[in-house]
């Protein structure tokens, strides 16, 4: 796998682990502060759209090749 495609892949992952930790365990406990909810909102929102731009580029980079 060239370093390129393996960054991407790395990346994709990273991402949907903190989307993932946010939906399962830190909304959960932000429940006691609201600015901190909304804070983890915002931050797994633009997780989930840096996550498809990622997808779309890895699916690129597929037809590429």
């Amino acid at each position: 796998m060239k370093n390129l495609h393996y960054d991407l892949v790395n990346l994709l992952h990273s991402i949907s682990d903190i989307q993932w930790r946010i939906d399962k365990h830190y909304l959960n406990d932000a429940k006691e502060c609201g600015e901190c909810e909304k804070l983890f909102k915002k931050i797994r929102d633009s997780a989930e759209e840096t996550a498809g731009l990622l997808a779309e580029e890895i699916a690129r980079h597929g037809k590429l090749e």
